[in-house]
């Protein structure tokens, strides 16, 4: 008798212990969605909520002004352009009559930027783009005078530009790109090229790279930025 005693209350044990596994099963929540370690809320995650302060395009204006004096002195001197270390020794070294600053290698809006790298690494003595030291996209060096009718990009600051993205847990990413790129061309001509005007072209199956209008050597047919974004990411893909 006591056996059989013994037998049932293991039995009813193990039906409890079953009915506890399977309730705690039934009632655990999935882990929640994240982007970059953060939890994205139903409502959407603000990818990156710090940067709404975009600073004022002018300092870099003012800088790529000067940038280009120096540049185009030391081109008067020597016939050819600065690669950027010698740019950067320029700074208290007076080349015919121009002589460069540290600030002017270094916009105070780089701190804004958007992207939390920008804000938590430690600043580099140029923050700008250096695009006269590339070559243009058909693979040919920059020259340092570009023949009539050509421009190249010389400097570029990308830190007022906005992606404004919004992730979700349950559907495609949005994104609003507002603000510019400035731009120092080769004719001295100083520009702020919207963000949403921007051209992309394939430069691999994984690899893309932006076009701005008027480039000499751009590849053919480029696309709009816009085009760009549905093609990769598909009509679903929101874009404003």
């Amino acid at each position: 008798m006591r056996w059989r005693i013994l037998l049932i209350a293991g039995a009813v044990a193990l039906v409890g212990l079953a009915i506890g596994f399977w309730a705690s099963v039934k009632t655990k929540k999935p882990p929640p969605v994240t982007y970059m370690g953060r939890p994205i809320p139903p409502e959407g995650l603000v990818i990156d909520s710090q940067s709404k302060d975009p600073g004022d395009p002018r300092n870099a204006e003012e800088d790529f002004r000067r940038l280009y004096a120096a540049m185009t002195a030391y081109r008067a001197k020597t016939g050819k352009l600065p690669n950027p270390g010698q740019l950067m020794q320029m700074t208290g070294e007076e080349v015919e009559g121009i002589s460069l600053r540290p600030e002017d290698l270094q916009n105070p809006d780089a701190l804004k930027a958007e992207g939390p790298s920008a804000r938590l690494r430690n600043r580099r003595k140029f923050e700008y783009m250096a695009a006269w030291a590339r070559p243009r996209y058909d693979g040919r060096p920059k020259p340092a005078q570009p023949p009539e009718g050509e421009r190249d990009v010389w400097i570029v600051s990308n830190h007022y530009a906005r992606s404004n993205g919004v992730a979700y847990a349950d559907k495609p990413y949005r994104y609003h790109f507002t603000g510019c790129w400035v731009v120092l061309w080769s004719d001295g001509a100083v520009e702020r090229v919207p963000y949403k005007d921007l051209l992309m072209y394939e430069q691999s199956p994984n690899m893309y790279g932006y076009v701005i209008p008027g480039e000499a050597g751009a590849p053919k047919n480029p696309l709009p930025i816009t085009e760009w974004w549905k093609q990769r990411y598909g009509p679903n893909a929101s874009w404003e």
